[in-house]
């Protein structure tokens, strides 16, 4: 063999001994699922954990849209940051209250999934707030980079607005925020790219696990066939 030309005839027994005695089932990954899980539990599909998020954020949207509404005039009026920072943080601070509550979020208790820990206990809040972490550190870069842009917007229409005038006003503003330089721009791109990275680990992996949920050892699940969610 070609391969035995380039190795020290020491090595040859041993190598030959050692592929002898090789189990290819060893080749196999390993289950990521904990033993009490495995019954009744299989890995969260992509699609459902897809759908899962768009619901958190048209549950978000339609409950909060007033505050929402009224957080945007007040920070474009008075030009401060702070009721809009407020209301794009009380998302991932929500989604970390849900998952520490009901083991879920709003969208995942509608599609029965559920996130587990990997040591078979109940999530505290400190798992809960782990994996809200990208989600948190984006909002508030977020912020900063609004905060640098508002100086620049052109003054809030007096008296009461109507929709019209708020979108164009918010318009103008998202032009400004893609041309104007920040600071904060290479800490954002970071963070993204932090996100998009997350969101392939979530497709290759074989256990769909993504950034969120391998620092905080947690885990996306959904039952099997008979089987209820976890409460």
């Amino acid at each position: 063999m070609v391969v035995q030309e380039f190795l020290p005839q020491c090595v040859l027994p041993w190598l030959e001994d050692g592929l002898r005695e090789f189990d290819t089932r060893e080749l196999t990954l390993a289950r990521v699922e904990t033993p009490s899980i495995q019954p009744t539990w299989r890995t969260a599909s992509l699609w459902r954990r897809a759908s899962a998020k768009i619901l958190d954020l048209l549950f978000f949207v339609v409950v909060f849209y007033y505050p929402l509404e009224l957080a945007i005039q007040a920070t474009f009026r008075n030009k401060n940051i702070g009721p809009l920072a407020a209301m794009f943080l009380l998302y991932p601070i929500l989604q970390a209250v849900f998952t520490w509550k009901w083991q879920a979020s709003v969208g995942k208790r509608l599609l029965s999934i559920s996130v587990v820990s990997l040591d078979n206990r109940r999530l505290d809040w400190v798992d809960a707030l782990q994996r809200q972490v990208l989600p948190l550190a984006i909002v508030i870069l977020l912020c900063l980079r609004y905060a640098e842009l508002l100086p620049l917007i052109p003054p809030f229409p007096v008296g009461d607005p109507t929709p019209e005038e708020v979108q164009a006003l918010w318009d103008k503003f998202q032009t400004i925020s893609m041309t104007e330089p920040s600071r904060w721009l290479d800490l954002q791109q970071f963070s993204g790219l932090l996100f998009l990275g997350s969101l392939v680990l979530g497709i290759v992996r074989p256990d769909r696990r993504t950034l969120q949920d391998i620092w905080s050892g947690t885990m996306v699940v959904e039952p099997r066939r008979g089987f209820s969610q976890v409460v």
